[in-house]
């Protein structure tokens, strides 16, 4: 009973939470006046959600500076979150604000950036954070997710994209050049049936205004079974971006990774001639972690198949219990490089030396993507089509059980995580083989 009452709370909560934004939005919005884009000049991006959700937006971000080559570009993200950005040549400057969990502070953290007078903000995600900066910002033009209509979890749900300030009549431009670029899975909301009887040279011939969550009437929406990625490409189409560009990640390491990299394999004697396996086997999110007996079993399975392999198991102190629950159940502990003292640059400066990394839906596979490292990533409550890594060098695995994807992400799992137990260690091997094995393709 107490845990249906905090639901119900927590619920109204952020009903009434999203009924505010609106409402400023309404209040700083209403009376915006049509800008014309071609006198943008000052850019601040906001993805203040976590850090996979910074990476994702990489080809968002590479998009809007084609767009606005002169322009100056910030972007603001979370603290924890400013390195996977900080050497971005996109970006002319990162901003970077606390996890905030105050709504209050939210709000003076809103007021802050309006002071700056961007002549344009994008809001790349739903999230409650983005929402109430996008709404509150002040900028000539905003664009991208400024209300959560639904007031749900953001991943599991339409959204449209909402535009502040910008012309109907340029909102929602899609070159057809740029229509013809997009997959015929993307075209409308036709009927599988109908996709199917679709020439590949038809695809190319429809209209803008018949590519899915792109209308001519300017409205766009991003449906909740396409990738994270679209959905941030989609927050700037109004500005004219090129949508078809949503397949590779990027992630921009400093010259000094490379000393990074060199320091962890000269600690832990490391030889040139070994593979080097990174299993990422904690994610903050519980219903998405694979057993941590599955991982001491892959790690001993894969030492048993290649003799010339480590394995790295990536993780921080907070990591500790379940780092020690695996390390304690391998038999070939020689082979293991139990190391939480690497900063989250440094981690994916090795990162970005492996021969293959194992994780589920969490930030080292995102990191792994954009480093275009072969990526096993294991999938239960979500959508590996939906919320996997960017790149061309993933290996998706899921159970396949009927209740999966869920989207849980708060309450209690009413199948005992059946979907991440169900993924077997032979499942997650054969995976990781083929990635070591095609790591070259």
């Amino acid at each position: 009973m107490r845990s249906q009452i905090s639901l119900f709370a927590r619920t109204l909560f952020r009903y009434l939470y999203f009924r505010m934004v609106r409402f400023l939005d309404l209040v700083f919005n209403s009376g915006k006046k049509d800008f014309p884009l071609e006198k943008i000049h000052t850019i601040l991006l906001v993805e203040v959600q976590d850090i996979g959700d910074t990476i994702i937006a990489s080809p968002a971000i590479r998009q809007i500076r084609k767009r606005f080559p002169r322009a100056i570009i910030d972007m603001l993200v979370q603290n924890k979150s400013i390195d996977m950005v900080r050497f971005n040549p996109n970006l002319d400057s990162v901003l970077g604000v606390d996890n905030i969990t105050s709504y209050l502070q939210l709000f003076r953290t809103s007021i802050h950036y309006r002071k700056k007078k961007y002549d344009l903000v994008v809001s790349f995600s739903p999230s409650v954070r983005n929402n109430m900066i996008a709404a509150v910002c002040g900028a000539k033009v905003i664009t991208g997710y400024i209300n959560d209509f639904c007031f749900l979890p953001t991943n599991y749900h339409d959204q449209p994209v909402e535009v502040r300030g910008l012309k109907s009549s340029e909102a929602g431009r899609l070159k057809s050049s740029e229509a013809r670029k997009l997959e015929s899975s993307e075209a409308g909301r036709l009927k599988s049936s109908e996709v199917g009887r679709l020439k590949s040279s038809e695809v190319g011939r429809l209209k803008s205004s018949e590519v899915r969550g792109l209308k001519a009437s300017g409205k766009i929406t991003w449906f909740c079974d396409e990738p994270l990625i679209v959905r941030a490409l989609k927050a700037a189409v109004p500005l004219g971006i090129d949508i078809s560009d949503r397949i590779d990640t990027e992630l921009f390491l400093p010259s000094e990774a490379g000393e990074y990299a060199d320091e962890f394999f000269s600690k832990h004697r490391i030889k040139k001639e070994e593979l080097l396996a990174g299993f990422h086997p904690v994610c903050l999110n519980m219903f998405r972690n694979w057993p941590p007996e599955y991982f001491a079993g892959l790690a001993d399975t894969l030492i048993d198949h290649y003799k010339d392999i480590r394995v790295w198991l990536i993780g921080t102190e907070s990591d500790r219990s379940t780092l020690d629950l695996i390390y304690n159940a391998i038999n070939h502990k020689e082979k293991i490089i139990y190391d939480t003292t690497l900063s989250l640059l440094k981690a994916a400066s090795v990162i970005a030396r492996c021969n293959v990394i194992v994780g589920m839906d969490s930030c080292p596979s995102d990191i792994s993507g954009a480093l275009k490292i072969p990526t096993v990533h294991m999938h239960g409550p979500t959508s590996a089509h939906v919320t996997g890594p960017g790149g061309r060098k993933n290996y998706p695995v899921s159970a396949g059980v009927p209740c999966s994807p869920c989207g849980l992400n708060v309450h209690i799992c009413m199948h005992d995580r059946r979907c991440m137990r169900e993924i077997t260690i032979e499942q997650v091997f054969d995976a990781t083989v083929n990635a070591i094995e095609n790591r070259s393709l």
